[in-house]
């Protein structure tokens, strides 16, 4: 977060902007806007010029990366400009913190290849509008007759969302705060335009219109003071061939009012996230689990607009909108040879053994079956997508909920013993094996419950019914009897019940490490199941570029 120093006639603020030459930096001192542009040169020399409406106040070169001298060549050269009252010039300490700051959010940048996303500004003044009950009567919407300080902004930039914004107005003697209900999305056009639709309100006054009709719900006066989104800043999104989605990556806000920043598109190294773990369950020999896994995931915002519910449902649901990510997924379930095959019971010899009578419900089309718990546990890799139907988002309780649904196609690895028939049409095992993957078809709803209770942890609850079937034309896919585990039958396709526990917790800006439990098993059949036990680190998979 940028620090923000308010001091007696004398704050600043760091608001960054740059390009593939310079660096800027906004520096406030006694109420004057100082222009701080670091530039590299061939002499290896960092340039620095201080700047005040397009003049230069003083111009030098640092010949070092050294923190210390860097902050005490600004330092020197900021008490050298004669413009500037003496009173400015006392609170050296802060001026050697900026100094420092300068120096490593010049490097940082320097190194930083991410596209720019766009600027955001933060306009100096503001509209205040007031409506509702005021001396025992109901008054309109009306705005206050001259514009309001903005004295400053914050706000978090999350998943293609501006939110959790409070902005700091000065009106008369007093400073209110005015926060935004409903996250804005900032992902698109139409998202943009939405920003004259959305107001931000005093941090007493309830969110939802108070009307005439409303004027019996309150005994005593009740005024909604308000500001527009629109009208309190401004975001000039950056073009570029095929980019769609407008929004910067995830970062924190802390802004001064009439000041702006360049906000990045996330790092390359940034855009893919991979899960690598491992299951406790795959430490034993005799367990198909998995000693090694891994899984990949992409976030694509689809539909970035969130809404206020019923009025009294608000307090619990928060916000919620529909549609708002597509995210394709990957899973290699098991990298490591040992146990890696499901070994294919043969539904020939089966026949043969029990005749035609015992033999009755099944489809003598298929040569070999397999339960569907044992395919699904045997799955070695799949791939497919999620969608999101609906998202609930509650900041003060601090939770989130996603109605999603998926489907992947997948691969289980089987092992199949051949067959042939002797002289007297017995069939016999050939002691030869072949070895192959079986396609399935998954389709599944899924619910997912987060809890955020600080930005380092998470912890989630979640449950998915998955269709699943097997396409192939020789292996027919069967359950067991609920009451016997030992007796089977034909089952073309099943649904099946994967519960999940997990909990996050980032250890560095770059990675996290997490672990989960999981209870998979047949609907209609919680006897036939196998858990999972996950321990695993997740980090990008594209280097440092």
């Amino acid at each position: 977060m940028k620090k923000l120093f308010v001091i007696t006639a004398f704050t600043f603020t760091v608001i960054q902007s740059a390009n593939s030459q310079s660096y800027t930096e906004t520096f406030i001192v006694c109420d004057r806007a100082l222009t701080i542009q670091c530039e590299p040169t061939l002499e290896t020399a960092i340039k620095t010029s201080i700047k005040q409406n397009d003049s230069i106040l003083s111009s030098y070169y640092t010949w070092t990366t050294n923190t210390e001298v860097f902050a005490k060549n600004f330092l020197t050269h900021i008490k050298g400009i004669t413009s500037l009252e003496d009173s400015c010039k006392t609170k050296d300490n802060e001026m050697l913190i900026f100094g420092r700051e300068l120096l490593k959010n010049y490097l940082t940048n320097m190194l930083n290849t991410a596209p720019v996303a766009g600027t955001l500004i933060v306009n100096d003044s503001v509209y205040v509008w007031n409506a509702g009950i005021i001396d025992g009567r109901w008054r309109s919407k009306r705005k206050f007759t001259s514009r309001k300080k903005v004295l400053r902004l914050q706000a978090e930039i999350n998943d293609g969302y501006l939110e959790n914004i409070v902005a700091y107005i000065k009106i008369g003697t007093g400073t209110y705060k005015f926060t935004l209900p409903i996250p804005a999305g900032i992902t698109s056009e139409e998202n943009f335009k939405k920003f004259s639709r959305q107001s931000l309100f005093e941090l007493k006054s309830p969110p939802y219109p108070i009307t005439k009709k409303s004027k019996n719900r309150y005994s005593s006066d009740q005024v909604q003071y308000s500001i527009v989104l629109e009208d309190l800043l401004d975001y000039n999104y950056m073009l570029g061939p095929k980019r769609r989605d407008y929004s910067p990556k995830d970062t924190v806000l802390d802004m001064l009012g009439g000041t702006s920043v360049a906000l990045h598109k996330e790092e390359t190294k940034k855009l893919f996230e991979a899960q690598i773990y491992s299951d406790f369950e795959g430490l034993n020999a005799e367990k198909p689990n998995g000693l090694i896994q891994a899984e990949m995931s992409k976030r694509i915002n689809i539909n970035s607009v969130q809404r206020l519910p019923l009025r009294f449902i608000y307090p619990t649901l928060g916000t919620w909108g529909y549609f708002q990510y597509i995210a394709p997924v990957a899973s290699v379930n098991k990298v490591e040879a040992n146990n890696k095959y499901l070994v294919l019971s043969d539904l020939d010899m089966f026949i043969e053994a029990a005749g035609e009578t015992g033999s009755s419900t099944f489809d003598t089309n298929y040569h070999r079956y397999a339960d569907v718990l044992s395919l699904y546990q045997h799955q070695w890799i799949s791939a497919g997508t999620d969608w999101n139907l609906v998202y609930f988002n509650n900041h003060n309780l601090k939770y989130e909920v996603y109605l999603n649904v998926g489907g992947r196609f997948g691969l289980s690895a089987v092992s199949d013993s051949l067959t042939l028939k002797n002289n007297e049409g017995k069939l016999l095992k050939t002691g030869l094996v072949n070895n192959y993957s079986v396609s399935t078809l998954q389709f599944y709803p899924e619910i997912k419950l987060n809890f955020l209770p600080e930005e380092r942890v998470c912890f989630s609850l979640s449950q998915k019914w998955v269709y699943f079937k097997t396409l192939s034309p020789t292996i027919l896919q069967t359950s067991f009897k609920n009451n016997n585990p030992e007796l089977m039958y034909p089952k073309s396709s099943s649904i099946l019940g994967v519960s999940e526990l997990a909990m996050g917790i980032r250890t560095n800006p770059n990675s996290r490490l997490f672990g989960r439990v999981r209870f998979n098993w047949e609907t209609g059949n919680a006897r036939s199941n196998f858990m999972q036990f996950q321990v695993g680190y997740a980090t990008y998979i594209l280097g440092n570029k």
